[in-house]
């Protein structure tokens, strides 16, 4: 500032470093409110009509979680498109260790086509600051590769610890098999 200043005459160096002093309060300012507030977040709670428009899901996830429901803004994707997925999330315990969310599009004997592996509410709501009994959406998007094949295919929501790879169980009308340990939330067709 000091160095700024001397390029003002005596007279002005008052309104000038008024001016600096505005123009970093207002930067810092925007930082914080505009910038790092919104990306570290936590994720929002649903309204109610979000909640009225989801497809239920019925799957408890280790006693952890509850998946409510969902919801896909399509059901059929093409090989390089986005696909947008909401899932609805209720806590039921804090852990001791933070576990990882994965979210995948599988095809019966193959690898998953594609995924996404993050901290619920894309890192900023780990399992062990969750509070409990407010629920919340869970906000992700989904690549299809250019060379996906043709095909059905089933998106998967689960949690996993991140050290050991050890998926916890999920019971419920909507789980996938013991060693699978998913919930299974909806077909997806890949069109040529």
């Amino acid at each position: 500032a000091a160095g700024w200043l001397a390029w003002f005459r005596p007279r002005w160096q008052a309104p000038a470093a008024a001016g600096l002093v505005a123009l970093n309060l207002g930067a810092a300012l925007f930082a914080l409110f505009g910038m790092v507030i919104p990306t570290y977040r936590m994720p929002p709670s649903p309204s109610a009509g979000a909640l009225a428009a989801m497809t239920s899901r019925d799957a408890n996830i280790g006693d952890t979680a509850q998946v409510l429901g969902f919801k896909l803004d399509r059901t059929s994707v093409r090989p390089g498109d986005t696909l947008h997925v909401t899932v609805y999330v209720q806590p039921l315990s804090r852990t001791d260790v933070p576990y990882t969310v994965f979210l995948h599009l599988e095809a019966p004997g193959v690898a998953p086509i594609a995924q996404r592996d993050s901290y619920p509410g894309l890192g900023n709501y780990a399992t062990t600051v969750w509070d409990i009994g407010r629920t919340f959406e869970d906000v992700y998007q989904l690549t299809v590769p250019a060379d996906a094949a043709p095909g059905a295919t089933e998106l998967v929501y689960g949690l996993y610890n991140g050290a050991t790879g050890d998926r916890l169980p999920v019971s419920g009308a909507n789980a996938g098999s013991p060693d699978q340990a998913w919930v299974q939330l909806s077909t997806v067709n890949i069109q040529p």
